[in-house]
């Protein structure tokens, strides 16, 4: 047995040092070496060795050690120290770790633990470390490892390790031969955040990569294969996007990838092959160093964008880091095609230091969006060098050999190239734009048909701009309607601004100016970057433009002078919804001179501009309006406008004219308007309007008026009146005339008052009062009360009614029809009574079996809701009966007393209520008078007139036998009475007495009327005997020559009118009729006239006779003593047995008794 301490120098096995020095406690076994408390110092690093024992008898000799406690061991120590290589490019040091146990044979070397620790300063170099001039290609700062440390024949071994950083995760095993052969497996699930290997080179990484890999080969010329995924990725700076899984190389030193994409944001792009490469130059073979004069990195690229959905321009400016800059948010559109591109960081290309870009793409674009115009589609092909990043955009180079874009049936080529410095030149061509399509006329647009063409040529810089185009618009037509514009001819200049851009200096090696950062603070200021000066005219002439400047900036300034010469209104008016194809389009001509000193479009409040108004004119329908005399400067300034006194001039289509004035200022136009603004009409005549209106026979009087109107829009205060003095109206059509009109008008706060409204109607009155409240824009309801009294009115010749009334009207203006359709109309209510009405003219009537008893043709009236003006609910009554009198009626009629309810509107209106024919009313058919004993008539329609009627009336029907006759023939006489009543077969001169009942009933396009007679008769020889005087059996008796004759009588007399000729002549007869008799004397039908007159309301006598030879003639006086009784005195000249000329006289005393 031995005890002691042991130091050992550089021990090792076949040229491998497993320790630099050793030292510690040793005792021995028979059978095994332990050391306790070792201290090592191996691969310029410490490991603590708690114990281990080493059996040299065994098979194998067996090592058990643990356990260990290591220190900054440095990867390249170890690699020297174990013989794998004596010059590492990897820098690692593993700062603090354990094994808990480590062991196994060391013949054959086979040793193995499990490994925890924690690293930092993990590094790849371009060359060993240990070589000053190394330059670092990656690394990571720090991390945690775990895995098992296996020390074999042929090489170390890091099997299973897992690598742990703040933000990656990597699984792998490492193989580091002796024989100079490296291994390396990336695991799937391995995630590296790039941020923390990054710069790659001098390159900027980040985003995470999902990777799995192999790698394999010497330690200066391994060959990795594998693939890799990176979200987020950028690359030298620049955001590429979302690279999927695609295939990776890498052999030194160079990557590349094959059938990669690429998604950013809403774009897909495919790259068919990339190849960044580290040794562009290949030198690092032959020992030279890798640095920027042999080129550091080269990028090469392709890229296809033909996938579906393309590349965004967004997602593009993003990829340029430009997406934040203001100036470039406007440029939208979508390119599908191909580019190649080639990137140098250092190297001959890279002259201007700071890298070399070259792209050249072919695209076919869509959804362009460029200038704020949008285009359906373009094509482009562009160079672009960007040889001098320092410099920005004055150290690029851009060729856009040629470019299209398409907009509806127009389009737009231009070719545009920009050398270092800005220096800019180009040409743009655009034919047939159509109008619809300019997104500058917003939805004004669409109502235009009409092209837009251009030629315009580009130069100056990228900063100042400058350009001449001409701009020629084609004839203009305004769709939905035949008008159109004539063609306009516009010079537009592009000014730069006057100011330089602002240069820091020139980049050391090109020399390109280095122009200022882009500065938000500076954008948002909004200064101007030149202008736009239009000089042309518009509309064949119509307008002019002077010198009219818009500067270049978000908010734009307008100023210069517009003047316009005889501009068409009426044209223009075609733009107004509702105008075009209307039955009456508005005509009219402006002229005038506009100078705008200052116009920000932006915010108009601080507009400073004149307008002068020399000729207006306005007309439609007839009606119209015109500036009388040349305007002073309308002016609008400091947010208020100014107007002076216009004197105008209105006219009704009839040619009816009141001048007027209007003047007032508006403060505060754009933000709070208020207003002071006074009209004032002059006394106009109305006698014009009998000279220029056909329709009217007479007019005079005086109306003026004097309104102001101040406040703001939302609380308007209106002053002022309106009168109408001494007015008279006679018009065509109207029964009276309205005469000494009386009409004042009150404005005052928030009302406007009617505060007197007369006039005399024939020898009544008619008076109205009333109110609308005012606030602000809004006009409440309008109430009025009209009171009528005494108004007489022949409403037609023979019907005369006088009525007073009480009527309250009101309307609200400016509210829309309810939900159901109900259209909102003014509204009339109240009551009319009549205090009294009669109804003297003729009524025409043909009494036939057909008119009598059929039903009559309904009569179908269309109805149009859009031409109802009013509506109206009122209440007729009359304490007094209506009083009906002509030759078909005498009658009184008692309205209800509860009225007669009228209600509808001006087109389809209705009744409800009823009437009562009073009893003593008569009814004349033919020659035939009837008594009503009882009637009605009812409506109960509200939508139409429709009455119903009930009534009964009845008749005492006489005719009397000639003497002559009956001595004749004895016999005969006898028997007639008894003939006649039966009403068959009776003589020709047949006497009778008959008691006839009329009873009329039912609606009045289907009335129902029913005859009956006492003796009996059959409802046709009813008719024939009240007609003809006759039955059906005596006409079948051979008389109907005679009935012709007198029957033709009756007719001319209806056709000719000569029964009206008559009383018209004779005015004191009130009746006179042709009719047709049986005459007694001749036993035959005979044509009669009778005449008849009203003496008093009581007394009312007649006369009939006929026409023929020997002619029978009939008197009556009818005195009525009181509503139940009357005294009739008759007269004849028939059955005269002893031919006395004085007739036979009569007398009968009626009575009527009511039952209740």
């Amino acid at each position: 047995r031995v005890k002691g301490t042991l130091a050992l120098d550089q021990p090792g096995l076949d040229g491998r040092v497993f320790v630099t020095r050793l030292s510690g406690k040793l005792s021995t076994t028979p059978d095994a070496v332990q050391l306790s408390d070792t201290d090592v110092a191996w691969a310029d690093g410490t490991l603590k060795i708690s114990s281990a024992e080493v059996k040299p008898f065994e098979k194998g000799v067996p090592l058990h050690a643990g356990p260990i406690d290591l220190a900054n061991i440095e990867l390249p120590g170890l690699l020297r120290d174990l013989g794998v290589h004596p010059q590492a490019h990897v820098a690692w040091t593993l700062r603090e770790g354990r094994f808990d146990r480590f062991g196994g044979t060391l013949v054959p070397l086979s040793l193995e633990g499990p490994l925890a620790v924690q690293t930092r300063g993990f590094d790849i170099f371009d060359r060993p470390t240990k070589d000053p001039a190394r330059q670092r290609l990656m690394g990571v700062k720090e991390g945690s490892v775990r895995g098992s440390f296996q020390v074999r024949p042929n090489a170390v071994v890091l099997s299973g390790f897992s690598i742990d950083t703040p933000s990656s995760h990597l699984r792998t095993t490492v193989s580091l031969g002796f024989n100079d052969q490296l291994g390396v497996e990336v695991h799937p699930g391995s995630r590296v955040d790039l941020a923390e290997v990054s710069p790659l080179a001098d390159l900027e990484l980040a985003g995470v990569a999902s990777m799995s890999a192999s790698m394999h080969g010497s330690y200066a010329h391994p060959k990795l294969k594998g693939e890799v995924g990176i979200e987020k990725f950028v690359f030298a700076g620049f955001p590429i996007g979302d690279l999927e899984p695609s295939p990776v190389a890498f052999e030194p030193l160079a990557l590349t990838l094959e059938n990669a994409r690429v998604r950013h944001g809403a774009s897909r792009m495919r790259v068919p092959s990339l190849k960044v490469d580290f040794d562009p130059a290949g030198n690092l073979p032959k020992g030279r160093p890798l640095d920027s004069s042999t080129g550091v990195v080269v990028v090469d690229a392709a890229v296809d964008t033909r996938e579906a959905p393309h590349l965004a321009a967004r997602d593009l400016l993003e990829m340029l880091r430009l997406e934040k800059d203001p100036r470039y948010v406007a440029y939208k559109a979508t390119a599908s095609g191909t580019a190649r591109a080639h990137f140098a960081l250092g190297g001959p290309e890279d002259r201007c230091g700071g890298g070399y870009l070259a792209v050249s793409a072919g695209m076919r674009l869509s959804g362009v969006e460029l200038l704020e115009e949008r285009f359906d589609e373009g094509e482009v092909d562009v160079n672009l060098i960007w040889d001098d990043q320092a410099a920005g955009g004055d150290g690029m180079r851009l060729d856009v050999r040629s470019a299209s874009l398409r907009k509806g049936t127009g389009s737009v080529l231009a070719s545009v190239s920009v050398a270092h410095g800005g220096a800019l030149k180009g040409s743009v061509i655009a034919s047939g734009l159509p109008l619809t399509r300019i997104d500058a006329l917003g939805p004004a647009g669409s109502l235009f048909d009409g092209s837009v063409s251009l030629v315009a040529s580009l130069g100056g810089t990228v900063s100042r701009m400058a350009g001449f185009a001409d701009v020629h618009v084609s004839r203009i037509g305004i769709r939905r309607s035949h008008a159109s514009l004539p063609p306009s001819r516009v010079e537009l200049t592009i000014v730069p601004q006057d100011k330089p851009p602002k240069v820091l200096g020139r980049t050391p090696i090109c020399g390109n100016p280095i122009g200022a950062p882009f500065d938000p603070a500076e954008f948002e200021r909004d200064l101007p970057d030149g202008s736009f000066v239009a000089n042309g005219s518009l509309f064949g002439g119509q307008v002019a433009l002077e010198g009219v400047r818009v500067t270049r900036q978000q908010r734009k300034i307008v100023d210069g002078r517009v003047r316009m010469d005889a501009l068409d209104l009426g044209t223009l008016a075609n733009l107004i919804p509702g105008v075009a194809f209307s039955a009456a389009t508005p005509k009219g001509t402006l002229t005038a001179s506009l100078d705008i000193e200052r116009l920000p479009l932006a915010d108009p409040k601080q507009a400073a501009l004149t307008l002068k108004v020399d000729a207006l004119k306005l007309e439609r329908e007839g009606q119209g309006v015109h500036l009388t005399a040349p305007s002073g400067p309308i002016r609008l300034a400091g947010n208020a406008l100014t107007v002076p006194e216009l004197h105008m001039e209105a006219h009704t289509a009839s040619r009816l004219s009141a001048a007027f004035t209007a003047s007032g200022e508006v403060k505060r136009v754009f933000t709070a308007p208020e207003l002071d603004v006074g009209i004032r009409v002059s006394p106009t005549k109305l006698a014009r309007l009998s000279a220029d209106i056909p329709q009217i026979r007479h007019a005079r009087g005086t109306v003026q008026a004097d309104v102001r109107i101040t406040g703001p829009l939302q609380g308007l205060r209106y002053a002022g009146s309106a009168t109408l003095k001494e007015g008279e109206l006679d018009v065509v059509g109207l029964p009276v005339s309205l005469d000494d009109i009386d009409v004042e008008i009150a404005i005052d706060d928030d009302l406007v008052r009617l505060t007197r409204a007369t006039a005399r109607v024939g020898t009544g009155t008619v008076s109205a009062v009333g109110n609308m409240p005012v606030r602000g824009l809004n006009l409440g309801m309008a109430t009025a009360s009209i009171v009528a009294t005494g108004v007489k009115l022949p409403v037609a010749d023979g019907v005369n009614l006088t009525a007073n009334a009480n009527l309250v009207a009101r309307f609200q203006p400016g509210v829309e029809d309810d939900a159901s359709g109900e259209k909102n109309l003014p509204h009339v209510e109240g009551r009319i009574t009549l205090t009294s009405f009669n109804y003297t003219r003729p009524i025409l009537m043909s009494m036939d079996l057909g008119d009598l008893t059929g039903r009559q043709r309904t009569t179908v009236q269309t109805y149009d809701p859009a031409a109802d003006a009013v509506r109206f609910n009122v209440v007729v009554l009359s304490p007094n009966p209506l009083h009906f009198s002509n030759d078909l009626a005498d009658m009184r009629l008692e309205v209800s007393p509860t009225g007669l309810e009228l209600s509808g509107t001006n087109q389809r209106f209705g009744a409800r209520g009823s009437l009562r024919i009073l009893p003593d009313s008569k009814l004349m058919l033919r020659s035939t008078e009837f008594n009503v004993r009882e009637g009605y008539v009812r409506f109960d329609d509200p939508f139409r007139i429709a009455p119903k009627v009930d009534v009964r009336a009845e008749s005492e029907y006489r005719r009397y036998t000639s003497m002559s006759s009956s001595a004749a023939d004895p016999a005969a006489g006898a028997e007639a009475p008894t003939a006649a009543s039966a009403g068959i077969g009776a003589g020709a001169n047949a006497s009778g007495h008959w008691r006839i009942k009329l009873h009329a009933q039912g609606d009045a396009d289907n009335l129902q009327l029913n005859l009956t007679s006492d003796p009996p008769l059959s409802q046709e020889d009813i008719v024939l005997l009240l007609t003809l005087g006759m039955t059906r059996a005596e006409l079948n008796q051979g008389v109907v020559s005679s009935l012709g004759e007198t029957v033709g009588l009756e007719a001319l007399s209806s056709l000719t009118g000569a029964d009206k000729a008559v009383k018209t002549i004779v005015p004191i007869i009130d009746e006179f009729r042709f009719g047709t008799g049986y005459s007694s004397k001749n036993g035959a039908p005979e044509p009669t006239v009778t005449l008849g007159k009203r003496i008093t309301d009581a007394v009312r006598a007649n006369v009939t006779t006929g026409l023929s030879q020997g002619s029978q003639v009939r008197a009556g006086v009818e005195v009525k003593l009181s509503d139940r009784m009357s005294v009739q005195g008759s007269y004849d000249n028939a059955n005269d047995a002893s031919s006395s000329p004085v007739g036979n006289l009569g007398a009968d005393l009626r009575w009527r008794l009511e039952f209740e």
